[in-house]
């Protein structure tokens, strides 16, 4: 399953589409930084799509966060 979202995602860059990747792997559940994983180095081997890197503040705790449940309590 995570091959096949890694080629997807590769598939969608060779395409032209905007990709958003969590370098965590994943939205982190405690509101902190964890430690990257390749999912990105892999997505990107090979290829020429820009890497834009963004830093997103203060989203611990809004509409997108998991923090006090899941993301389908927030809605």
């Amino acid at each position: 399953m995570i091959i096949k979202a890694l080629r997807t995602a590769g598939e969608c860059l060779d395409q032209g589409d905007l990709v958003c990747i969590f370098a965590e792997g994943q939205i982190t559940r405690i509101g902190m930084l964890l430690p990257f994983h390749r999912g990105l180095e892999r997505i990107i081997r090979g290829r020429t799509a820009p890497v834009i890197p963004i830093y997103m503040d203060r989203i611990w705790g809004s509409f997108y966060s998991p923090a006090g449940g899941s993301f389908f309590s927030n809605l």
